[in-house]
């Protein structure tokens, strides 16, 4: 799933829950998806964590490691 073909987490729940296993490639934290997207560890997530893009490089949200993505 992308992130910009849904308005809002709910989206991702409700698919989540039709999911045995769920992988994130994203370049927000694992820990920082975790929180919003599975607080009660409900669900079973893997995170492949991407370097963030140079507008949200400065942000603590995201993966920060190396240069920046275009």
């Amino acid at each position: 799933m992308n992130l910009a073909l849904f308005s809002n987490k709910n989206d991702f729940i409700d698919l989540m829950k039709f999911s045995s296993h769920i992988v994130f490639i994203t370049s927000v934290r694992k820990e920082v998806l975790n929180n919003i997207i599975n607080p009660a560890g409900e669900y079973s997530i893997d995170v492949i964590e991407l370097p963030t893009h140079y507008k949200t490089s400065g942000n603590d949200l995201y993966i920060n490691q190396g240069k920046p993505l275009p």
